[in-house]
């Protein structure tokens, strides 16, 4: 409902873009709450400690590799970087239409005249080239304006010296005009790449990160870490974990949206035995085993 809102407003931006903006949010704020009580729901046992020792999850006891699924946080991790990635496409979608558009926003005030092409140039700049057409227009007094456009490859070729534009000026500003011709048919090559490029890159981390975790819980083995230190930071948590990894001893640095453990407590840490570098904090992970 909210993105048909805002699509309703596009491109002039009426009022109705505070409620779809404002619907999208609540919409966000409710996926992640539902995210958040199903996790409640199905919260693991944690790790005991007791006068026998130090002992991991239940479900951490088993032999590897262990069947996975997504953690609360691993859930609302996925519910947030959905949402950024949707973003994305809208946001694209949204430049366009600004960049396509004439904005004749007071179209009463605006004269119609024809323009005429008197050259055409290419400029070497960083990155490639870029296309310039230049054209003169007369007012209503037979003043001359003279002006220039940066265009497309496509529309640099398809014009010629001398092939006539219409164009719409401001009557108290003729400096302020738009070229039809051209404006309704500039593409935004750069706009779409560098939106694709966003979120390939995005999507690469994200799944980078996924894979990481996933790994770990399925095939790592449970070490004792002990918080050294827990205080906040912003919106979370940054936690400071010391474990011995495979018998090697460090520390882990790790943020959460919650305080649910404080310093002196001693927690599950998990790492590969063939690689006691690659370490997480199970409670922290995206996943949990079942």
């Amino acid at each position: 409902m909210g993105a048909t809102l805002i699509w309703r407003t596009l491109p002039d931006f009426g009022p109705d873009v505070i409620g779809g903006v404002a619907a999208v949010v609540c919409g966000s704020l409710l996926i992640t709450w539902g995210v958040v009580q199903r996790a409640k729901q199905t919260a693991r046992s944690p790790a005991r400690v007791d006068q026998g020792g130090w002992l991991p999850e239940p479900e951490l006891r088993g032999v590897t590799p262990r069947v996975v699924r997504l953690s609360r946080s691993g859930r609302r991790m996925v519910a947030w970087w959905a949402i950024l990635l949707m973003a994305i496409p809208v946001y694209t979608w949204f430049v366009m239409q600004r960049q396509d558009r004439p904005s004749v926003d007071y179209s009463e005030d605006y004269v119609e005249a024809s323009a005429t092409i008197h050259e055409k140039a290419v400029r070497d700049v960083v990155g490639g080239k870029r296309f310039y057409l230049y054209y003169n227009f007369h007012l209503a007094g037979s003043e001359e304006v003279r002006a220039s456009v940066s265009v497309s490859e496509s529309n640099y070729n398809k014009h010629n010296v001398g092939d006539p534009l219409k164009v719409l000026y401001l009557a108290p500003n003729p400096a302020v005009h738009e070229v039809l011709d051209l404006d309704a048919k500039r593409p935004a090559p750069t706009v779409i790449w560098f939106a694709a490029g966003l979120a390939t890159l995005l999507l690469a981390v994200f799944e980078m990160i996924r894979r990481r975790h996933k790994k770990i819980t399925a095939f790592g083995a449970p070490a004792a870490g002990k918080i050294d230190m827990v205080y906040r930071r912003g919106a979370g948590y940054v936690y400071t974990v010391r474990c011995d990894a495979g018998g090697v001893e460090s520390s882990i640095r790790a943020t959460g949206r919650e305080q649910a453990v404080l310093e002196g407590e001693t927690i599950t840490v998990l790492y590969l035995p063939q690689k006691p570098e690659e370490r997480l904090i199970y409670r922290l992970s995206m996943y949990e085993a079942v």
